[in-house]
């Protein structure tokens, strides 16, 4: 399989993960550190999952890159 495809589809994946762990609010998610409308906010407990989808993105653009 190409790895310029298995790079998309990875990207796809950490996305969603990283969509579905910052839409909810869980035990976790920490104290509000910005808000963006009356009712969502940023949390404190985004700040890691954005973290790791960024390193997730950079990843599948390396393996994107690969011959």
């Amino acid at each position: 399989m190409p790895s310029r495809f298995l790079a998309v589809v990875l990207a796809g994946v950490v996305t969603a993960l990283a969509g579905f762990s910052v839409a909810g609010v869980g035990p976790y998610s920490g104290p509000q550190i910005a808000t963006l409308s009356t009712n969502h906010g940023v949390h404190l407990g985004d700040v890691p999952v954005f973290l790791l989808w960024l390193s997730g993105i950079l990843c599948c653009a390396v393996l994107a890159r690969r011959r």
